[in-house]
């Protein structure tokens, strides 16, 4: 895996609390020092904040490394430990796979979530704040 991908991989760790696709972290605790590390690696330009580009960014690369078999889906059998909750609530026409429109539009709505001062850059301390809210 180049370092590219790994850095992209830690904040799709955390994304993974952001959606469905999120199993890994709903099944163990988010620690503070991990989130500010995910953080970090999503915040490809390193100006403290991550922008929408940057967190668009980060769900297509975790989206096509979950995409195992190439299908432009995820089904249950390519997560680890599927958060069944999540799925189903992501999985809006309910079809038993999560498109990429679908993770978007779910990974969209928790920017603003997120986005705590709706000023449209995500700060760590936001990000922290949400992730132990999950």
């Amino acid at each position: 895996m180049t370092a590219f991908k790994k850095k992209n991989y830690l904040f799709y760790l955390v994304s993974i609390a952001f959606f469905a696709a999120t199993q890994l972290a709903h099944s163990a605790e988010i620690d503070e020092p991990f989130s500010k590390a995910a953080f970090h690696a999503a915040d490809q330009n390193k100006d403290g904040f991550v922008n929408e580009a940057e967190y668009s960014a980060d769900i297509i690369d975790a989206f096509v490394d979950l995409d195992k078999n190439n299908n432009k889906k995820i089904e249950k059998n390519e997560l680890i430990e599927p958060d069944m909750t999540d799925f189903k609530e992501t999985d809006s026409n309910k079809d038993n796979v999560l498109t990429f429109d679908e993770i978007m539009q779910g990974k969209m709505d928790d920017y603003q979530s997120i986005d705590k001062n709706k000023d449209g850059l995500l700060t760590v301390e936001e990000t922290i704040l949400y992730d132990k809210a999950q």
